[in-house]
């Protein structure tokens, strides 16, 4: 079928004010790393003192010394942001591999760096740079939760239940990773490719008017007209940036399609939606009605399921939502 691709609008700003100060939780930063940023430390609500000199070591026992202190974060100006990511992105992986790190020690690390490392590249989906982190973080995080049961449920008991884009993400990502493995998605590219399309299903959002984001209430005609085309800016930022896996472009542009050709943008027929489509577009589904939104409030997970099953072969595929189910069940 024909389909219409419009142009990549102006990139969204929120009105709200730039920190000077961006704080870094101490748990993420486990490992000796020499960082390319001047460290602070914050006294009292509103201070900030300079800590440690550009280029200067920061080893687990400053992170202790800081912690005894009843620190619970690191700071750097948000002009360095880049570097702190790119720290990031390596420690994770460092933390990941080290035999005395506990499961539920490596998750925080994972969960407080992703969010980080997430936040990033939703400023703008086009920047090379995080774009490339974040599908190493995909990587870290496929790599961390096939190797124990147990990881998704220490994974998402981290989840804030307030709705974010860069939360949502991560857990769509999550979810997708241990959802595909069940229904035979083989580990390497196959899988990782599914999980990057969780990861990057609403990067298109960078580009909606923050107002319609953050509405208190239901959106209007125009207003969700207007939300209707963040998959097409997804898409769109995604191509120019060179993201070559047609597949994961596939899968964010058009994971708001249904099973019965009322979905959008082109409103797909069913044999056009392949599997992976139709596990991103479960699991987006059941993480949005599981948090707090500005018009409603968290559905709990057993109401949560008993409302998309009303909604099986129409928006949802039977067989990804069983096994959903399941997952969720731990079986």
């Amino acid at each position: 079928m024909t389909e219409t691709i419009e142009k990549l609008p102006e990139l969204q700003k929120a009105e709200e004010s730039k920190p000077e100060f961006i704080g870094i939780p101490l748990r993420t930063m486990q490992t000796d790393a020499v960082l390319e940023a001047q460290l602070y430390i914050k006294i009292g609500s509103d201070k900030f003192v300079k800590y440690r000199e550009t280029n200067l070591e920061f080893n687990d026992s400053i992170r202790k010394r800081l912690q005894a202190n009843r620190h619970t974060h690191i700071y750097i100006k948000s002009d360095n942001s880049h570097s702190m990511s790119s720290y990031l992105e390596t420690n994770v992986k460092n933390v990941l591999l080290n035999p005395k790190v506990t499961l539920r020690e490596k998750a925080s690390v994972l969960h407080d760096a992703s969010n980080y490392i997430v936040k990033e590249l939703l400023v703008d989906p086009r920047s090379p740079e995080p774009l490339k982190r974040s599908m190493h973080l995909v990587e870290s995080s496929a790599e961390f939760i096939l190797s124990d049961k147990d990881v998704l449920p220490h994974l998402l008991a981290l989840v804030s239940k307030d709705y974010q884009t860069h939360i949502h993400s991560i857990e769509v990502m999550s979810f997708t990773i241990a959802l595909g493995k069940r229904l035979g998605f083989k580990e390497g590219s196959e899988l990782l490719n599914l999980g990057r399309a969780g990861l990057l299903h609403d990067v298109g959002k960078s580009f909606v008017n923050p107002h319609i984001l953050k509405k208190e209430g239901p959106l209007d005609k125009n207003e969700f007209l207007e939300m209707k085309r963040h998959p097409n800016f997804g898409y769109l930022a995604l191509h120019d940036t060179g993201l070559p896996n047609k597949d994961v472009l596939h899968i964010v542009r058009h994971h708001h399609e249904d099973l019965k050709r009322k979905g959008y943008p082109n409103g797909l027929n069913p044999d056009e939606i392949g599997l992976d489509l139709r596990i991103v577009t479960c699991i987006d589904i059941f993480c949005a009605l599981t948090k707090n939104r500005t018009y409603r409030t968290a559905y709990n997970t057993f109401p949560a399921l008993k409302l998309m099953k009303e909604w099986v072969n129409m928006k949802i595929d039977g067989k990804v939502f069983t096994q959903l189910v399941y997952l969720l069940g731990g079986k």
